[in-house]
């Protein structure tokens, strides 16, 4: 379930095994991670019934599938890993059916038997791995910045499972960061995401909570204060 993975896949993880993925491309014949292009299906939604609300349905409503696989080095031996994960985008989906935009399946294979082995529950699991992959950027963009300086300022546009995991993620990898500015449309979900963070630090159990605790809201619309927002910011 989403849960367990969130439970079993703590930020920590989800870092290190971008760190190892994105090392692992494959280069030359002799191992390495093979990635062939994703196969996209555009979805148009229907008009809704109710009401003759033609569909907002958007155009980057997909569904992608996404195979990949990893081939050890022969020297070294291992096994061969495969898999494929399966995420879609619908737009609709908070509004109308109370579910997550991306929603998303990863399937593995037995590579010797090519028979499904595993079927995980992966909307978390993606949110992770983009966000790791984030961290990772900002990780190399601030390579020579001086760690011991004054606390920095990270801006994040969105308050969904998107936005969680990048700060989360971020201030796995840069541990100065001291002041957290969330920019949304909506305020009721920015303060919703700002009041999680805070009592995920009061959470002994929780294997992710930020440290951040200066994080203030702002709405979209209000022009102003999102630029003043954006000029303080050291990482957005």
């Amino acid at each position: 379930s989403e849960a367990d993975v969130r439970r079993c896949f703590p930020v920590s993880a989800a870092i290190a095994a971008n760190r190892k993925a994105l090392a692992s491309l494959r280069k030359k014949e002799d191992g390495g991670a093979m990635v062939p292009s994703r196969i996209g299906l555009p979805y148009c939604a229907p008009t809704d019934s109710v009401g003759g609300d033609s569909a907002t349905a958007a155009p980057e409503d997909w569904s992608l599938f996404k195979p990949a696989a990893y081939y050890p080095p022969q020297q070294t031996g291992g096994e061969i890993l495969m898999g494929m994960k399966l995420v879609s985008v619908r737009a609709n989906n908070p509004r109308k059916f109370k579910k997550p935009t991306v929603p998303a399946t990863v399937v593995l294979v037995n590579a010797e038997t090519g028979e499904v082995s595993a079927v995980v529950a992966a909307t978390y699991l993606t949110a992770a791995r983009t966000a790791a992959g984030s961290a990772l950027a900002t990780e190399m963009a601030l390579s020579n910045h001086d760690k011991t300086s004054d606390g920095l300022t990270l801006v994040v546009f969105g308050a969904g499972l998107q936005s969680e995991l990048h700060i989360k993620c971020i201030q796995h990898v840069v541990s100065n960061i001291t002041k957290l500015v969330i920019v949304n449309r909506s305020i009721e979900r920015a303060e919703n995401l700002k009041e999680m963070l805070l009592n995920e630090q009061h959470n002994p159990d929780s294997k992710s909570q930020t440290s951040i605790t200066d994080i203030s809201t702002r709405l979209l619309s209000n022009e102003e204060e999102v630029r003043d927002a954006v000029e303080s910011a050291d990482i957005i």
